[in-house]
C-alpha cells in the first residue's frame, strides 16, 4: 500500500480538476434549502392582486434556481496488483455511469454519491459507535478541526443532540456508495478502532470492505436503504459492522453552477481499499449498459 499512500496527493488533484469541469466552487454566504423560499422576494412585488401573484411566482421560481440541496460523495481508489512494476499508477479509481433520464447529471461518469438524509444525522448512530466507546456526538475525534476554516456545509451549525456534520456527510457517502455499487465501506469494530488509531497519530489509514452478505440478503438489504436511508442503521446493527467514518478523507467542497436546475453542494471524500472489491450497480439510478468502470 505505500504506493498507493504515496500517489494520494496525484489522486486528489487529478480528481479536483475532473470535478470542476462540471462544478465551480461554492463561495459566499450558504443560502436556504430548496424547500423554503426567501420571503424577501414577496415583500419586493410592490403590486397586487393576479400580477403580484404572477410576478411572485416568476421572483420565486428565479430564487429557487439559486438553492441547492446538500450532499457528499465518495471517490473509491483500489490498490492494482496487476499493474506492471514500472506503472506511473498503481491504483484504480470507480466511475459509474448515470442513467441517461436521471433528474442530475443524466448520461454522465460520476462518483457514486448522493443526497444527505435524517437519518445520517440520527443520534440512534451512538448505538453502533458505542462500541468504540463514542457515547456522545462530541467524541468522534475531529475536534483539532474546530478553530480551522471548514467548507460551509461542514461548519453550519446543527441541533446539538445531532450527529456532527463531520459524522453525518460521511455516514452519507458510504450509504449512498453501497446504494449504487454494493460496496460497503464498513467492518468489524476491532478493524475500524485500528484506523481510529492510525488517523489519531495522522498516519495513513486504508479501509476494508464488509464481503459477508449472500447475493439474496445483499439485494434486499439495498432496496430497503433505497427506500428508506434509516434501514442503513438497522442493517449495520443486525450486521454487527460499523462503517469506518475514519477512513474518508475530504478532498473537495464543489457547488454545481447556476446554470443547471438542480444543483448540489457537495462535500467529495477519498477512502482507498487494498483489493479491488467487486461492484454490483444499482440500475435503478446507473445506467444497464455499462456495468463498471476501474479508471486510472
Amino acid at each position: 500500500m505505500n504506493m498507493l499512500s504515496s500517489s494520494l496527493r496525484l489522486v486528489t488533484v487529478t480528481c479536483s480538476c475532473w470535478i470542476s469541469r462540471y462544478l465551480v466552487k461554492a463561495r459566499g454566504t450558504r443560502q436556504v434549502r430548496t424547500d423554503r423560499f426567501s420571503e424577501t422576494v414577496v415583500r419586493q412585488c410592490h403590486v397586487s392582486g393576479p400580477c403580484r401573484r404572477r410576478l411572485c411566482t416568476a421572483a420565486t421560481r428565479a430564487e429557487y434556481q439559486k438553492h441547492w440541496q446538500d450532499a457528499a460523495s465518495l471517490m473509491v481508489v483500489a490498490k492494482d496488483t496487476n499493474q506492471p512494476k514500472n506503472s506511473v499508477f498503481d491504483y484504480k479509481m470507480l466511475f459509474l455511469k448515470r442513467q441517461g433520464g436521471s433528474n442530475a447529471f443524466a448520461g454522465a461518469t460520476v462518483f457514486p454519491g448522493g443526497v444527505i438524509d435524517d437519518a445520517d444525522f440520527s443520534p440512534e448512530w451512538l448505538h453502533v459507535f458505542g462500541q468504540l466507546g463514542i457515547e456522545t456526538v462530541d467524541n468522534f475525534g475531529w475536534e483539532h478541526l474546530k478553530n480551522k476554516p471548514r467548507a460551509g456545509l461542514i461548519a453550519s451549525p446543527r441541533a446539538k443532540d445531532l450527529l456532527p456534520n463531520d459524522v453525518a456527510f460521511r455516514l452519507c457517502a458510504i450509504r449512498e456508495t453501497f446504494e449504487e455499487s454494493g460496496i460497503l465501506i464498513a467492518s468489524s469494530c476491532d478493524h475500524v478502532k485500528q484506523s481510529i488509531t492510525k488517523v489519531s497519530a495522522k498516519t495513513f489509514a486504508p479501509s476494508t470492505f464488509y464481503e459477508g452478505l449472500g447475493e439474496d440478503k445483499f439485494l434486499e438489504w439495498r432496496q430497503k436503504i433505497y427506500n428508506d436511508a434509516s434501514q442503513f442503521l438497522v442493517m449495520c446493527k443486525e450486521l454487527d459492522i460499523v462503517p469506518n467514518l475514519w477512513s474518508l478523507f475530504e478532498v473537495s467542497n464543489l457547488l454545481t453552477p447556476r446554470s443547471l436546475l438542480r444543483r448540489y453542494d457537495t462535500i467529495f471524500y477519498l477512502t482507498t481499499l487494498d483489493s479491488v472489491p467487486r461492484v454490483i450497480i444499482n440500475e435503478k439510478e446507473m445506467a444497464s449498459d455499462q456495468r463498471v468502470e476501474w479508471g486510472h
